[in-house]
């Protein structure tokens, strides 16, 4: 059964990289569930088609609502709490969470 994983911070270099790994199969026991970023919308939707998620996250509240309109295909999280809720929501196995600083720190406790 494959592990279901939601990526935060998809948008930066941890999480592309982590992205890559999926694509190329090295671990063809992972489906991704869930991406955020902080304020790359456009490049997280592009993410999101291509793994095929219906739902993500955008810290920043001005870029998620932009996200929201020109994102029709799943839903769009909101703020840090955006994030809690992406991942308790995903009944996700794996978080890898690539936020930078401290920003991370609420979606990880």
């Amino acid at each position: 059964m494959p592990r279901r994983v939601v990526i935060l911070g998809s948008t930066g270099s941890i999480g592309v990289q982590a992205l890559d790994v999926v694509a190329r199969g090295a671990d063809d026991g992972l489906t991704v569930v869930g991406l955020s970023a902080g304020v790359d919308w456009e490049t997280l939707i592009e993410q999101a088609r291509r793994y095929g998620v219906k739902r993500i996250g955008v810290a920043d509240p001005d870029a998620a609502a932009l996200a929201a309109e020109a994102w029709t295909e799943g839903e769009v999280l909101s703020g840090p709490e955006g994030l809690v809720t992406l991942i308790t929501e995903a009944e996700c196995d794996l978080v890898l969470n690539a936020i930078v600083g401290s920003a991370g720190l609420v979606p990880t406790v």
